[in-house]
């Protein structure tokens, strides 16, 4: 397994699959995306990508200064799940955000994968809240 930068529209068909299944292609497409900046990455096994992640500079509600960058998008096909193709895809974005000064990572976590980010050493902020037609969330951390 590796871990590569990849282009946006690379992540689409994961994207779709894992995070919006039935709903249309365009649904996964974000407007974070189009943001100078924005980097997403990709697992392989073999030439089979397998796992995504986005990330983008941008500061969270309650958190005013800083290089903040949110990452969005955190997908693993069924097949590799639990084989480290989650946590190699958060160490590299980690590794790139350490090299562009970040102070402070975050995501709007799924309250299924919340667990899985508290391995990695991420903290939840708040209550937990629903974003409609997707679920319940908690907004989890982590200083750099």
């Amino acid at each position: 397994m590796n871990v590569k930068r990849i282009s946006v529209e690379q992540t689409w068909p994961i994207r779709n699959e894992i995070l919006r299944p039935g709903l249309p292609l365009e649904t996964c497409q974000f407007e974070e995306d189009k943001l100078s900046g924005a980097t997403h990455f990709g697992s392989y096994l073999e030439n089979d990508l397998t796992g995504i992640v986005s990330v983008y500079q941008i500061n969270p509600a309650h958190v005013s200064a800083g290089s903040c960058w949110q990452f969005r998008a955190m997908a693993t096909r069924e097949h590799v799940r639990g084989l480290g193709h989650g946590k190699a895809l958060i160490d590299a974005m980690e590794a790139y955000l350490s090299e562009q000064g970040a102070d402070l990572s975050w995501c709007n976590a799924r309250d299924t994968a919340s667990g899985f980010y508290q391995k990695l050493g991420y903290a939840t902020v708040g209550e937990m809240f629903d974003i409609p037609g997707v679920g319940p969330h908690w907004l989890m951390q982590k200083r750099m």
